[in-house]
């Protein structure tokens, strides 16, 4: 009797540990594990990387602010609810992308996010962009020295255009500074703006520009 006693017990404990690896496995990421394989799937098709290949950084649980989950696309309308959902992230040949997910829908919210700069990335790659066009250097040839989140006392972001008006209201933002060359070249962003706040050289201090407004 005792002998059967052990058996069952070793039995049982096979059936759990089986479980366990099942559980940890296909189904680790419990009711977001559809949304992950249907964004490593868009990330494979879009790279052209097997899926083995993507590896998942992270999946958070969040609450996104509409229906859009952050991604609204130009002409539609969204649910104005709270929609709770995903962010997910996966990595492959060195890049991270980042995935919003949401019911049954998954949208790619970042190709890229090669220096980890959040929320402030979109700005950074828009001050990066000017600044290649301005220099004629390559994008990928101008370095990140820091981003800096700050407040600025207006709209203006601190670089105020003669004759423009802004709301006096304390503005969110960052200060971006990027070098190429041995220059260093410095951009106030912030309120969907980005503004040139170090001259180009030769420019005297005071003819400074806002270079792209979304």
């Amino acid at each position: 009797m005792r002998k059967r006693s052990v058996i069952a017990v070793l039995m049982a404990g096979i059936v759990v540990l089986t479980g366990c690896m099942s559980a940890s496995g296909q189904e680790g990421y419990g009711d977001a594990q559809p949304l992950v394989e249907e964004a490593v799937v868009d990330l494979a098709e879009r790279t052209g990387v097997d899926a083995e290949e993507i590896a998942v950084q992270s999946v958070e649980e969040t609450e996104f602010p509409d229906a859009s989950l952050g991604e609204p696309e130009p002409g539609k309308m969204y649910a104005q609810v709270v929609t709770p959902g995903y962010i997910i992230r996966l990595s492959v040949e060195g890049e991270t992308y980042t995935y919003h997910a949401a019911g049954e829908r998954v949208v790619l919210a970042s190709a890229q996010e090669k220096e980890g700069y959040g929320q402030a990335q979109p700005l950074v790659d828009e001050a990066i962009a000017d600044l290649a066009a301005r220099t004629g250097v390559d994008a990928e040839g101008i370095a990140v020295q820091s981003v800096e989140e700050t407040e600025f006392p207006d709209a203006s972001l601190g670089v105020p255009e003669t004759g423009e008006m802004y709301a006096q209201v304390v503005t969110p933002g960052y200060i971006i500074r990027l070098s190429v060359k041995g220059e260093t070249y410095t951009y106030h962003a912030g309120g969907g703006r980005v503004v040139l706040a170090s001259p180009r050289k030769g420019e005297a201090r005071g003819d400074l520009q806002i270079v792209r407004v979304r």
